[in-house]
């Protein structure tokens, strides 16, 4: 579990993750320099439990560089991600364990599982699934869909890829295609986790950084570059109409889950103006994925 200032949060997911009904488990959390009381909380978990691990980074390197403190300090076989403002499942933990090894006996290399999630709203409410319909029940590692969540990401330790630390934002995309040269990539298509979706906007300035690390991973899996990507100044930043379509329509998803319709409606507005093709189709994913 990685964590920056998400005390709101933060221990509510930690005991999602101790109330597991895997009991054999460790918690490592590494707390990436936040200036809220985390480390105080993260502290106290360790001493009211022997099964939380905490890591403290000397200095804030970004979620890449806190997932990697936080798989070399874990010990398990398995390593199964969650950033500290989701929740786990009571069996969300032995449901990757059996998927994985069920994948593996037809896929002996396999690299990575990942999965579909039930995205709920700041207050917790339900509000629909991550992933399209058209994926829900399937399991298979034969061209699985790769537009997943960290926090779904469940791996074997001593074949991990390591997360490449130049990105400090969005660090989903690199780290699949590393893992993808390693292996095939599982898909189990039931919801594991709760995912919560923040109402708390993205600004310009980091939607322009995550969205120019999202353009570096992909040339470098056009390029072949994955052993040795491109950081992100080594890729030409995005045009305004690209960030703000990135950003405006991450924004209206988030206030939709969360019932500010009015704020839906001006970042979906904005993100129309910057692109209305790409705007569109997301739209048409969110109602899809919301479908029960």
């Amino acid at each position: 579990m990685i964590n920056y200032n998400g005390l709101p949060w933060l221990e509510m997911s930690a005991r999602s993750v101790l109330a597991s009904n895997f009991a054999n488990i460790e918690l490592v959390v590494v707390d990436d320099c936040s200036s809220d009381s985390s480390r105080e909380t993260i502290s106290r978990l360790a001493q009211e439990d022997s099964r939380v691990t905490p890591v403290f980074a000397k200095a804030n390197g970004g979620i890449s560089a806190a997932r990697n403190l936080g798989i070399s300090a874990a010990r398990g076989i398995y390593i199964a991600l969650i950033d500290s403002d989701d929740l786990f499942l009571p069996d969300t933990i032995s449901c990757q364990i059996e998927s994985f090894e069920r994948l593996s006996k037809r896929h002996p290399d396999l690299s990575l599982l990942t999965a579909d999630a039930w995205l709920i709203s700041e207050d917790g409410e339900r509000k629909g699934r991550y992933i399209s319909r058209e994926w829900w029940g399937i399991e298979t590692a034969e061209n699985p869909p790769l537009w997943t969540l960290p926090s779904t990401f469940f791996f074997r330790r001593e074949r991990a890829a390591p997360f490449f630390e130049a990105y400090r934002s969005a660090d989903a995309p690199i780290f699949v295609r590393r893992m993808e040269k390693l292996g095939p990539i599982g898909f189990l298509g039931t919801p594991i986790i709760e995912y919560r979706m923040r109402l708390s906007s993205v600004t310009n300035h980091r939607g322009a950084e995550m969205v120019r690390e999202m353009k570096a991973a992909e040339k470098s899996r056009l390029d072949n570059r994955l052993d040795c990507p491109y950081t992100p100044d080594q890729v030409e930043a995005p045009g305004w109409r690209e960030v703000s379509a990135w950003v405006n329509g991450r924004n209206a998803k988030n206030a939709i889950i969360n019932g500010r319709l009015l704020m839906a409606s001006v970042s979906t507005l904005k993100a129309t103006i910057a692109d209305p093709r790409s705007t569109l189709q997301k739209i048409h994913r969110s109602i899809k994925s919301r479908a029960s």
